[in-house]
């Protein structure tokens, strides 16, 4: 949800920044604008990808130690 609001936000800027065209001053300030947003979305996304490979790392190595495997064994669980 919050991406998506991002997403309206740098679409928002980008339309500003295309409307101020003819004044450099304004466009850059919305360019800058728009290149932060797209950051923020993409440093939302990568945290994202964290935070749902995350959990399920954590549940393979607890069935790797708890049931054990052929190439790891531990005896102290």
């Amino acid at each position: 949800m919050i991406c998506l609001f991002r997403y309206i936000r740098g679409l928002y800027y980008t339309w500003k920044g295309f409307r101020k065209r003819h004044n450099p001053k304004w466009q850059r300030f919305y360019l800058t604008k728009q290149i932060l947003i797209d950051a923020d979305i993409a440093l939302l996304r990568v945290f994202d990808c964290f935070m749902d490979s995350g959990s399920q790392v954590t549940l393979q190595l607890y069935i790797m130690l708890r049931l054990g495997s052929t190439s790891m064994k531990c005896n102290y669980l």
